[in-house]
């Protein structure tokens, strides 16, 4: 019997690749849950047996660690909101509910979850040190891809560092 995280759905998109690029999108879509998710499974696993090599960019890593930040400062108030309410039970036998994590320790978790995500796929992490700026120019003029005729070019303009940056430097 095939474990879980080797469907042949996985085993057919993993085994064309040479190369995995990960963006902020997955992350979201999975819910950050890098570590319980069976597609990220079956990713660590190519892998850990060198079958693919995983690559990400300093924009994407600070991407999700924005919308990470943003989703739980969203959810902040409600979780307070609950842990307060657990207070009125402790007399009924709840215990181990001394004071709710803050923030910024859901937060520094949280980072520290999807840096050890990385870290431990030996993810390649591109930066911005191997990019010429004026071809990012000339493409954001010619309206070459990721730029589009009336799109949001502010939005694109990340797009474009991470394209050139993986043309630049991904075999």
């Amino acid at each position: 019997m095939k474990n879980a995280c080797h469907s042949p759905r996985n085993d057919d998109i993993f085994s064309k690749m040479k190369n995995v690029f990960i963006d902020t999108n997955i992350f979201i879509g999975k819910r950050f849950d890098a570590f319980n998710d069976t597609d990220f499974a079956a990713l660590s696993e190519y892998i850990k047996n060198e079958k693919v090599k995983l690559f990400s960019h300093k924009v994407v890593v600070n991407e999700i660690k924005k919308h990470f930040r943003s989703d739980i400062s969203a959810g902040f108030d409600q979780y307070t909101s609950f842990f307060s309410k657990l207070k009125l039970l402790r007399g009924s036998g709840f215990s181990g509910f001394d004071r709710p994590a803050t923030k910024d320790e859901m937060i520094e978790k949280g980072f520290s979850l999807i840096d050890t995500f990385f870290h431990m796929n030996n993810a390649v992490i591109l930066d911005y040190s191997e990019i010429e700026i004026s071809s990012i120019f000339d493409d954001y003029f010619a309206c070459k891809p990721p730029f589009e005729d009336g799109g949001d070019k502010k939005a694109e303009f990340p797009d474009a560092v991470i394209v050139a940056s993986v043309k630049n430097s991904v075999p």
